[in-house]
């Protein structure tokens, strides 16, 4: 059977270097050149046994060939040694063999590997990755590989640099520069995080929650996370955010989960979503439909205090908060959105109409709308109608168009008396207002 569909094959450019590309193939000349051990020829010979391509097919001959050039470090022919060994074709099926080649192909850059590694890891016990991995990394320190990179990154790290060890351990959770091990990633991040390096307590938290190179345990992920999150680490918060709604390694707290993710959420902007970050806003909103108001504003309050004893905010905020408190209307009325909505701070409604008062009464028309709407029954604010009449009136007497029509809407669900009163108080207000 061809199989011209098995992935890591080089490019035809090169086959037809050493002749593939004749109409008439030495193929003598092949298993000779092969024979005195040029990797090239050996990987080609191996490929076209495999294939059955200008030889009978033989899966046999194509391990054989496939296994001398790999032991020479060729990465394609250790991607498909590692493939041979996953389908038993020409050896017997051996998932611990399968990973170990797979695992030293990706580390040096192989993405055919790398790809294929994700294919046979569901397939194998807990206690094969550990074998498998044991085994590529003993392979690989005897090889001839070029290991200058990850050497240098050892000798920091050995020194006790705690970026070292977490870029060790990221290093060898990927199978970057050096096969796939978990066990020896735990060992580095682990040096780094009991430095207090919060990365490296993420990532340490992340392998006990997954069992990777330790015994899965979800009280000691969460420890890590939390060291983490109270540093501040965006991710850790997250996922200390999805263990509290979970109930995994605590009690289920739909009140903490929403404070973790409100904190995480404050800091992530649309780019770093684009770049693949853990954006819990959502996770925050969804959280919410399940909980009581008087749960909400519990958690906003907490998520307030927390956020301001762990110094999380990102730099614009800080600036922008800065000329809120200068008295700059439209500052004011931004950091009020912010809080709002949860954007650069932890949602907080509390907040957001204190900043959008603040710059109401300096005649703000969007921050008054945005009062008219805290007040028309948000979480976390008692609905006050009158108030929320009011703002509107204002803002719509200046011609904000959104203003005029809540003004109507909201008039449907009011009392006679508490017109009255709205109108009374927008005149109040209004007069109080700078005048342009």
């Amino acid at each position: 059977m061809t199989r011209l569909t098995l992935k890591c094959l080089l490019v035809f450019v090169l086959l037809a270097s050493v002749g593939f590309a004749e109409k008439t193939p030495d193929i003598a000349g092949f298993r000779k050149r092969a024979e005195m051990g040029d990797v090239l020829a050996q990987y080609q010979l191996g490929w076209r046994y495999a294939n059955g391509v200008d030889v009978p097919e033989n899966d046999a001959e194509a391990v054989k060939w496939y296994r001398k050039a790999a032991e020479q470090w060729h990465a394609p022919a250790q991607c498909n040694l590692g493939m041979m060994y996953f389908k038993g074709e020409g050896v017997p099926k051996d998932l611990v063999q399968s990973h170990v080649w797979l695992n030293i192909a990706a580390a040096k850059g192989n993405k055919d590997a790398s790809t294929n590694l994700y294919m046979v890891e569901p397939s194998m016990s807990p206690e094969q990755m550990a074998e498998a991995m044991v085994l590529a990394r003993e392979l690989f320190e005897k090889s001839a590989a070029d290991t200058s990179i990850i050497d240098e990154l050892r000798k920091k790290a050995g020194s006790g640099d705690a970026f070292a060890q977490e870029k060790l351990g990221m290093m060898y959770t990927r199978g970057e520069g050096a096969p796939k091990d978990f066990v020896e990633a735990v060992k580095w991040y682990r040096m780094a995080a009991e430095q207090g390096y919060a990365k490296a307590q993420e990532r340490l938290g992340m392998m006990y929650k997954l069992g990777y190179g330790v015994s899965k345990n979800n009280a000691e992920a969460a420890k890590w996370y939390r060291k983490a999150a109270e540093q501040g680490y965006g991710y850790a918060q997250y996922f200390l955010g999805e263990m509290y709604a979970e109930g995994d390694g605590m009690l289920k707290d739909l009140v903490l989960a929403h404070v973790w993710w409100n904190i995480s959420g404050a800091s992530v902007t649309s780019l770093d979503v684009i770049r693949g970050a853990f954006d819990a806003k959502p996770k925050r909103n969804d959280i919410e439909k399940k909980m009581t108001p008087e749960q909400t504003a519990e958690a906003m309050k907490l998520a307030r205090v927390l956020y301001e004893k762990i110094a999380a905010e990102i730099p614009i905020t800080a600036e922008l908060r800065n000329k809120a408190v200068s008295g700059d209307a439209l500052a004011q009325y931004k950091l009020g959105l912010n809080y709002a909505i949860g954007d650069g701070v932890p949602k907080d409604t509390v907040s957001a109409v204190k900043w959008y008062l603040k710059a109401a009464e300096k005649g703000y028309a969007e921050a008054q709308y945005g009062l008219g709407l805290m007040y028309s029954g948000v979480v976390g604010v008692p609905e006050d109608l009158v108030q929320a009449h009011a703002w509107f009136n204002i803002a719509g007497a200046t011609g904000h168009k959104d203003s005029i029509a809540k003004v109507s809407l909201t008039e449907w669900r009011m009392t006679p008396e508490q017109k009255a009163e709205a109108q009374k108080l927008a005149k109040e207000i209004w007069g109080k207002l700078p005048k342009k």
